[in-house]
């Protein structure tokens, strides 16, 4: 089962990147921490978050990035959330033949653990998985406007095969997220350089790609 929800996840978005970015949009951050905390901008933070929640696919790339970037600087943002419920939810994914019920109970899960940290990419796939198998097929569209706003966040940023065009993430999690959704491999070995880049090696592929490089200063700024 957790096979094909990952298989499903990749699929949504294989076509999406499947070509290369010639022009990355690197986030400001002190812009941002700015633009959100202004009540008569577009870029408020409760006016994106509102749209994003209704699956608004109308969010320009800077409003997708104020998004993203922009929760890092909320009081409850944690970049390290966990929850109980996010395991319950791995060992019902990964049973086989769950029932109606079973789909329902995780998404109440997954519901109840994204509001812990709303842009877990993992937690989005399987309830557009469960939502489309339970003929929500609204809901599911949604969802998926949700992901693919999101990711479009996070790929805007670089490539990842450099430090100077590296993805940025406000997540740790993400950055396995993304590797996966770019049909990629960890390849076991994470390196902290220069107090602010993640460097995540890659198993073997047909690309080339040895290892991918996260910004991780919004991450890091957390614990200051």
């Amino acid at each position: 089962m957790k096979k094909l929800l990952t298989l499903v996840l990749l699929l949504g978005t294989a076509l999406l990147y499947a070509q290369d970015t010639v022009y990355y949009l690197k986030p400001d951050f002190k812009i941002i921490e700015k633009n959100i905390n202004n009540k008569s901008s577009n870029f408020y933070y409760e006016k994106l978050f509102n749209r994003y929640s209704k699956g608004d696919a109308t969010l320009t790339m800077e409003e997708k990035q104020h998004l993203y970037f922009g929760y890092s600087f909320k009081e409850e943002y944690n970049p390290y959330y966990t929850s109980d419920s996010i395991q319950v939810i791995r060992t019902l994914i990964n049973t086989d033949n769950l029932s109606k019920k079973d789909m329902q109970r995780v998404l109440a899960l997954t519901t109840e653990a994204l509001k812990g940290y709303p842009f877990d990419l993992s937690l989005m796939g399987y309830r557009s998985f469960f939502l489309r198998e339970l003929g929500k097929d609204k809901e599911a569209a949604a969802e998926g406007v949700r992901a693919d706003i999101i990711l479009d966040a996070i790929l805007s940023t670089g490539d990842g095969t450099t430090k100077q065009t590296c993805l940025y993430t406000i997540s740790v999690g993400n950055e396995y997220e993304i590797i996966n959704i770019l049909g990629l491999t960890f390849g076991g070995t994470q390196k902290f350089i220069d107090t602010k880049y993640d460097y995540l090696s890659i198993k073997e592929n047909d690309q080339g790609i040895t290892g991918l490089y996260f910004d991780v200063s919004r991450v890091m700024a957390s614990f200051k």
